[in-house]
C-alpha cells in the first residue's frame, strides 16, 4: 500500500519522503501562495481556486 493511499484512509503514513506526496504539498503550497497574494475575487484568486478543485478530482 502506498503512503498516499495510507494517508486517504486515515492511517499512519510518512509524507516526507513519498515523492508522489512531496509533489502534491508542494503544488498545493504554491496555489495557497498564489491564492493568497492576489485579491479577492480577482481572476488569479479563482485561477487558483480551480486548479486547486482539478486536481482532487
Amino acid at each position: 500500500m502506498t503512503e498516499k493511499e495510507k494517508m486517504l484512509k486515515g492511517e499512519w503514513h510518512n509524507a516526507n519522503f513519498d515523492e508522489t506526496l512531496l509533489k502534491e504539498r508542494q503544488k498545493a503550497e504554491l496555489l495557497c501562495y498564489d491564492f493568497n497574494m492576489s485579491k479577492p475575487g480577482s481572476r488569479e484568486q479563482i485561477s487558483a481556486l480551480t486548479k486547486l478543485y482539478q486536481s482532487k478530482c
